[in-house]
């Protein structure tokens, strides 16, 4: 699978968990891992509101459209749809369901099935030439464009309006932040695509079956994970024989879902992979040029010349690392919470193979911040004159409370036997605390044994781990991520203990992000892959930081800071 650099990552981790859990249940543990990979490309679907005909508004955030409205919508996806037979983008389970709820007729403007960077080329080109459907999805850099070129809409009047209570308790459950900054010159110009800040946060995954074959002890520091990683790559963990074990995972992407070494990287109190954080005096300064990455890059550099790290990385994606995962060669990574669902068939070819969760390890004994991006990826937009602006907070209403409410239907509308239904629908926020309240109702009830606060989801959940206890390996992934001792045991810890660090910057691409980052993200990942190969000097990252500031880096830190001061 490739690996998720996207933004969205946390929302489309959170929502494959959800339907990877519903595909287990009907016995589908392909369809599971495919799952994790296609909701990054679901997140990509849009939507448009027009109305062929002067109709008059209501007043409430569910009320019936009479006579019925059309509303156009853009749908994207790395690949086409799966339906059911007869069944298109304008005839399925979602829109009918607006139809009859709302009065809503929901049409395709236009679609478009392939990579991010081409469907990216041609909404500029509709942009650029005016040729907007009335409501749609774009990225921070188009949202942050139209903004300045008058073509969105106000939403503000509409969001208090017609957004209903379960809409605005999802768009604030992360305290508001991602909904404040989405807000421009003091108007609701979007609705952010709102991403979980805390299923983001990096965790240490540690083969524990190895642990105790080699009777090592559970890591709590730096010099514990060197260690492991020593003995994992030169004790034969797996008993073959052979020297053809890996140590530490590390792919040539560097950070992301998995592996990502921000964990490593917050373990020295270093935030790169596009953190902004508070120096001493309180101005915002990018975490990947502070002192503190010299320091970690010198770490790893030592692991990689003692064979710690695979020797050939540099040449490897996060592909690669899943196969690695799956054949049970590597024995410890840093990865986000739904990584066992990416690799759990390697339990299939060996049922010994065990991965623990642990916190990040420290290297000064200090409390650990584990970092987290700004999760907002998208923004859904109306355009400027469109006459039912207020449609698309119905739309939502509708999707949050069918695909994710009190009367969710998960089989129905959301995933059923391979077939992906959440991605009709135009537009769809998974709640950034659903999974961790996922985990805690579900160990409740595997400790109680009753399951009656459970939702379908928590009991597909909860029948899954149970199966799993009793000998199913099939569950094992969902064990790790919801069970007692999965990943969000110790997401919960982070919580509570106010660990989770979100970015300082939280807002749409500045003018200079948009001419330099990708340049300037190129000279890091350069930089920081020649000097853990040894290829460049441990000094050459004073180089960088100059010439990082030289290249944009400067200009980008001025405007953060400028919107720093207006906050």
């Amino acid at each position: 699978m490739a690996k998720r650099n996207w933004r969205i990552a946390a929302f489309s981790g959170a929502m494959a968990v959800m339907l990877a859990a519903t595909a287990c249940s009907n016995g589908n543990s392909q369809d599971s891992t495919a799952s994790i990979e296609s909701a990054t490309a679901s997140a990509g679907s849009s939507a448009t509101a027009t109305g062929s005909q002067e109709t008059k508004q209501d007043d409430g955030p569910m009320t019936k459209y009479d006579p019925p409205i059309e509303v156009s919508t853009i749908f994207w996806d790395s690949a086409p749809f799966k339906f059911k037979d007869g069944e298109s983008l304008e005839n399925n389970v979602w829109t009918r369901e607006y139809e009859d709820t709302l009065g809503i007729k929901l049409k395709t403007a236009w679609s478009f099935f392939g990579s991010l960077d081409q469907y990216i080329q041609k909404l500029n080109v509709a942009i650029g030439g005016g040729d907007l459907p009335d409501f749609m999805q774009v990225m921070p850099a188009q949202y942050k464009q139209m903004a300045a070129a008058g073509q969105l809409e106000d939403l503000t009047p509409y969001y208090e309006k017609y957004a209903s209570d379960f809409t605005k308790d999802i768009l604030n459950q992360d305290g508001g932040v991602q909904l404040k900054a989405s807000y421009v010159g003091g108007k609701l110009l979007g609705i952010p695509h709102i991403g979980s800040t805390i299923d983001s946060t990096p965790l240490l995954w540690v083969r524990s079956d190895w642990l105790k074959k080699l009777n090592l002890p559970e890591p709590k520091t730096i010099d514990d994970v060197v260690a492991i990683a020593d003995a994992f790559v030169n004790k034969d963990p797996d008993d073959n024989g052979k020297a053809d074990t890996y140590g530490l995972g590390v792919s040539n992407e560097l950070y992301g879902g998995a592996p990502g070494l921000e964990g490593f990287f917050n373990a020295f109190h270093a935030y790169p992979g596009g953190m902004w954080i508070k120096d001493s005096s309180g101005k915002l300064v990018y975490g990947a040029v502070q002192p503190e990455m010299k320091t970690a890059l010198g770490k790893l550099q030592e692991m990689y010349k003692e064979g710690l790290i695979d020797q050939e990385f540099g040449t490897k994606d996060g592909g690669k690392i899943q196969e690695q995962l799956v054949s049970g060669k590597l024995g410890m990574f840093f990865g986000q919470m739904w990584t066992p669902l990416w690799f759990g068939d390697g339990k299939k070819n060996d049922p010994k193979m065990d991965f623990h969760p642990y916190a990040l390890p420290t290297t000064d004994g200090q409390p650990v911040l584990k970092q987290s991006g700004f999760p907002t990826g998208m923004y859904w937009v109306v355009k400027k004159g469109a006459p039912h602006p207020e449609a698309v907070f119905k739309l939502m209403n509708v999707s949050e409370e069918k695909g994710l409410g009190n009367s969710a239907d998960s089989t129905k509308f959301m995933s059923d036997n391979g077939i992906e239904f959440f991605k009709y629908a135009p537009i769809l926020v998974e709640p950034p605390q659903k999974n961790l309240k996922n985990h805690l109702l579900v160990t409740e009830a595997l400790g109680s044994k009753d399951t009656s606060k459970l939702s379908l989801e928590q009991k597909s959940i909860y029948d899954t781990i149970v199966k799993y206890q009793g000998g199913d390996n099939s569950g094992w992934g969902y064990d790790r991520v919801f069970g007692p001792t999965g990943a969000f045991s110790v997401i919960d810890q982070y919580v509570k203990n106010n660990e989770v660090f979100v970015t300082e910057y939280t807002a749409a691409p500045t003018e200079s992000m948009g001419k330099y980052q990708s340049t300037l993200d190129k000279m890091e990942k350069e930089t920081v892959t020649k000097i853990i190969m040894g290829a460049a000097s441990l000094d050459a990252f004073d180089q960088f930081v100059a010439n990082w500031k030289k290249a944009g880096g400067d200009a980008i830190t001025k405007e953060v800071d400028d919107w720093a001061a207006t906050r």
